[in-house]
């Protein structure tokens, strides 16, 4: 490890987990506009109540319990000039207050509804998207962390970090009045992710079925019950026993075995997706999803691909598909036997093929008012201080500590476990345990979600 640090920019300190998702692809993104005028650390929280620092090519741990105050010490002397939290899954309640203990200004970035009730989806307990607001604060729906005591505590402190943050960065209307609703006193800022910014205008959108063949569908991702794996399999089910025209190809996997008639293929590298699209003969592609999304980076893939789609009418799906062509909103309420109705008459409309049709009237970036490449960079402050930092008293805390490598150790176990999901015993319990103590379980073992294990 270094023993000094010389700094002729800014240090921007990003607050997340370490648990995959959407989250670190969009903190990459804004490290990698961030390349050459400003510096970030990254603060991620770990297994056991630890958490991770890590700038360049120095890294330090933390118990939060006991040496919270070493940390500050070590911000404190790195000189951050900023704060930008994205996430604060796993971090104890003394880290809602990092930013007014380092005396710094702040952003947020709302990446889901956890800060809501503590429910990432803000889903019921069948995995739907709750939409009255007096379900939202539902006591018996809370999702809450081990050191919250009710959720009157939770939302008082989800109010004054929200509140008193710079800008709230959100890239989902439908969200961001979600968050008005629960607190309506504070600076949003709507705007997408920056792949939008770097993607516009996205391309025509063509139909691709020829004759009368099978309605090729396409899902993407890793698939939990919010997600809409059940709804897949049960679609799958129908379509198998009533001899539909649809065939359904699952570009990632499910929490669970599904009908034998999905195609999974399982992981896909992004740089690969669209050649395994053409490969595999797609028309559609579906997002099966109850929850409401508040961005998808799945979806932005379709978007690129100029691939038909079907989505729900809730979140970011139907919100950035509003006027493109060849692209269908569900009810995220519906049944099988309704998402099957409109299947064949998407298929219906598809099969009459003709031209690519042109997106007229996207949103394109000239028109927002909040651009990452244009003002993220104009928000960075001066450096804070002299350029050299001297680390030599922190090297105590660069060992990795005993709880980070017992979870390391839960997840190849899980990872393991999860390459016998299609044995017959593994097939049983599924069907037999309830999801609540299957998801459980799971995250005993690792909080990652599948697409992060590298299985």
């Amino acid at each position: 490890m270094s023993t000094e640090t010389t700094k002729s920019v800014p240090i921007i300190l990003f607050v997340s987990h370490d648990i995959g998702g959407g989250v670190p692809r969009h903190i990459a993104q804004l490290e990698e506009l961030l390349l050459g005028k400003a510096e970030v650390a990254r603060l991620l929280s770990q297994p056991g109540n630890c958490v991770k620092l890590s700038l360049a090519s120095d890294t330090w741990y933390f118990d939060q319990c006991t040496q919270f105050e070493a940390l500050l010490e070590l911000l404190l002397t790195l000189q951050v000039s900023y704060v930008h939290i994205h996430h604060l899954s796993g971090f104890l309640a003394d880290f809602w207050q990092l930013p007014s203990r380092l005396n710094l200004t702040y952003s947020l970035t709302l990446h889901d509804y956890s800060l809501v009730n503590g429910s990432t989806t803000l889903g019921d307990k069948e995995g739907y998207f709750l939409q009255d607001i007096d379900r939202q604060n539902s006591p018996s729906l809370a999702k809450l962390p081990f050191w919250c005591r009710h959720l009157a505590q939770w939302q008082r402190m989800a109010s004054e970090l929200i509140q008193s943050a710079a800008h709230v960065f959100c890239p989902c209307k439908f969200t961001l009045e979600v968050f008005r609703s629960h607190f309506p006193d504070a600076n949003y800022c709507y705007c997408y992710h920056l792949d939008w910014e770097l993607d516009a205008p996205y391309p025509a959108v063509a139909p691709a079925m020829s004759g009368g063949g099978k309605l090729r569908v396409a899902v993407l991702g890793m698939l939990s019950r919010e997600k809409g794996a059940d709804r897949l399999d049960e679609c799958a089910i129908a379509v198998r026993e009533n001899g539909d025209p649809i065939e359904f190809v699952l570009f990632g996997q499910a929490y669970r075995r599904l009908d034998d008639s999905i195609v999974t293929l399982g992981r896909y590298k992004e740089d690969e997706l669209a050649q395994l699209l053409v490969a595999q003969s797609i028309d559609l592609v579906w997002f099966p999803a109850l929850c409401a999304e508040v961005y998808s980076y799945t979806l932005s893939h379709s978007l690129r691909l100029g691939l038909p789609a079907l989505a729900p009418d809730i979140g970011a799906f139907s919100e950035r598909l509003r006027g493109r062509p060849l692209s269908f909103i569900f009810n995220y309420r519906a049944s099988v036997s309704e998402i099957l109705e409109q299947l064949k008459t998407v298929r219906q409309q598809l099969l009459r093929g003709g031209q690519p049709q042109v997106w007229e009237g996207q949103n394109m970036p000239k028109t927002q008012e909040f651009l990452y490449m244009r003002d993220y960079l104009a928000m960075l402050p001066e450096p804070a201080g002299p350029g050299n930092c001297e680390l030599d008293s922190f090297d105590q805390y660069s060992k990795r500590p005993a709880a980070v490598v017992r979870a390391a150790f839960r997840t190849r176990l899980l990872r393991s476990l999860l390459s016998l999901s299609d044995a017959w015993i593994f097939v049983y319990l599924q069907r037999v345990i309830p999801y609540a103590l299957q998801k459980r379980f799971k995250r005993m073992l690792s909080d990652k979600p599948l697409h992060e294990l590298d299985l």
